[in-house]
C-alpha cells in the first residue's frame, strides 16, 4: 500500500466500527482483506488508509457505511491485519496509515501515537473513538437444558450465560458431552470451538477470560504462595481449551460458518459476537436450532480509532456523524445504547480502563503472554 502523508489528497479510505451492546447492538465481525468498492471518481474523494483487525472487516464492507462515507466523499483503502501482528507491533502495522483501528491495544497506540505527533492529539475532539462488541457462545438449543442441569448454563433476569468457572472445572476433569448430556452421547471433551487466537481478537479476549479464571482455580488448588506454578496452571488451562481443539478453521468467519453446517456432534457450541449474530438474523438466517449464550464473567471486545492525519480526522468525524448511525439503522438497532464513546484518556500503563466486567483491568502484556503461552 502507498505511503499517505497529513495533507489532502485527491481519494479517500475510512474505516469504521461500531459498539453495540448485548442483544440491543452489536459490531463487525470478518475475515478477509477484500478491497472496498470503488466511489464514484467524477468526485473530488479524499483517499483514507487504515489497518484493522478481521473482526472489523464486515463493518467495512457494509453497504449502508459505504453509502455514508460517500456523503463526506470519503473513499477507503484498508488492510486486514492478523492480531498477532497488532499485538507484536510487526512491520505490517508500521505503515504510513491515516488510522489505526484495531481490537484490543488502544491505550498503547493512543499513547505513542501522541507522543510521537503530539499535533495530531487535537485534531478532532471526537478522536480517538472508542467502540465494543459483546462476545456470546451459540449452543445447539437441545443441550440447553443438559447444560442447564450441570451449572454450565445459568439465567438471571432472562438472561442466559455460559459459566465459564463451570467450563473450566469440566476442563479439569475431562468432561465430555455425554456426561453432561447421555442422550447427545458425543465423546468430545466440552469446550467452545475458537478461532486460531493468532488471528482473533475475539479468541483472544475470551482466551484472556479463560485465563484468569483458571488462574483462580489454580489458586483454590494450589495456594496462592506460588504465582509461577498458579501462571502455569492457568496457561494450561487456557491453551486445553483454545489451542487444542482440532478443528481446522483458523478464522472468526470461518469457525461461524462450519458452525451452522456442521451437525452437533461435530461442534456443540462456537464463539461469537453480538454483530455476526445480528447479522445474520438481518440476512434472514434460520438461527431457530440454536441458542445465544453470554458469557459469564463477560467481556467485550474493544477497538480503538487512532486518526495519525488530517484524513484520519476526517474520517473519525464522518464515521461519528453518518457512519455508525447509517450502519445500526441498517441493521435496526437502537442508536441510544449504542455505547460509543468520543473520548479515551489512556492510562500511564497501556491499560485499556473498561474491561467488559472481566475480573481486572486488561494489559496490553495479557494478550502478548497468552500468544506466548500458545505458541
Amino acid at each position: 500500500m502507498s505511503s499517505t502523508s497529513s495533507t489532502k489528497r485527491t481519494k479517500s479510505f475510512v474505516f469504521a466500527a461500531v459498539f453495540i451492546a448485548l442483544a440491543v447492538a452489536s459490531l463487525v465481525v470478518g475475515r478477509g482483506g477484500d478491497s472496498l468498492p470503488k466511489f464514484n471518481f467524477f468526485k473530488d474523494t479524499t483517499l483514507v488508509t487504515g489497518a484493522i483487525s478481521p473482526e472489523l472487516e464486515a463493518t467495512f464492507k457494509d453497504p449502508a457505511l459505504l453509502e455514508a462515507l460517500e456523503k463526506h466523499n470519503i473513499e477507503l483503502d484498508l488492510d486486514v491485519v492478523p492480531a498477532r501482528d497488532f499485538v507484536e507491533h510487526s512491520s505490517s502495522v508500521d505503515k504510513d496509515y491515516d488510522f489505526i483501528l484495531t481490537d484490543p491495544n488502544g491505550a498503547a497506540w493512543v499513547s505513542d501515537l501522541r507522543n510521537t505527533n503530539p499535533e495530531l492529539a487535537e485534531l478532532d475532539e471526537g478522536s480517538p473513538m472508542v467502540f465494543g462488541n459483546q462476545l456470546l457462545v451459540l449452543v445447539h438449543s437441545e443441550l440447553v437444558e443438559d447444560m442447564k442441569n450441570h451449572d454450565l448454563v445459568t439465567e438471571s433476569d432472562n438472561l442466559a450465560s455460559l459459566n465459564v468457572e463451570t467450563l473450566v472445572d469440566m476442563s479439569q476433569e475431562n468432561t465430555r458431552w455425554r456426561d453432561i448430556s447421555p442422550t447427545f452421547g458425543s465423546p468430545r471433551v466440552v469446550d467452545v470451538a475458537v478461532p486460531q487466537v493468532s488471528q482473533s481478537f475475539a479468541a483472544l479476549r475470551y482466551a484472556r477470560v479463560l485465563r484468569t479464571v483458571g488462574a483462580d482455580y489454580a489458586e483454590k488448588k494450589l495456594g496462592r504462595d506460588d504465582k509461577a506454578k498458579i501462571d502455569a496452571e492457568a496457561d494450561d488451562i487456557m491453551r486445553g481449551l483454545v489451542a487444542e481443539q482440532g478443528y481446522s478453521e483458523t478464522t472468526d468467519q470461518g469457525i461461524l460458518d462450519a458452525f451452522l453446517r456442521v451437525d452437533k456432534g461435530e461442534m456443540p457450541m462456537v464463539l461469537a459476537t453480538t454483530d455476526q449474530y445480528v447479522r445474520l438474523l438481518h440476512e434472514g438466517e434460520d438461527l431457530s436450532r440454536y441458542t445465544s449464550l453470554a458469557l459469564n464473567p463477560p467481556t467485550t471486545l474493544t477497538s480503538i480509532v487512532i486518526p495519525r492525519t488530517e484524513e484520519g480526522a476526517l474520517f473519525a468525524k464522518a464515521m461519528n456523524e453518518d457512519g455508525i448511525p447509517a450502519v445500526m439503522e441498517r441493521l435496526e438497532l437502537s442508536t441510544e445504547a449504542s455505547g460509543f464513546s468520543s473520548k479515551f484518556d489512556p492510562s500511564s500503563d497501556h491499560s485499556i480502563p473498561v474491561d467488559g466486567g472481566e475480573y481486572s483491568q486488561l494489559r496490553w502484556a495479557d494478550f502478548e503472554e497468552i500468544l506466548q503461552a500458545v505458541g
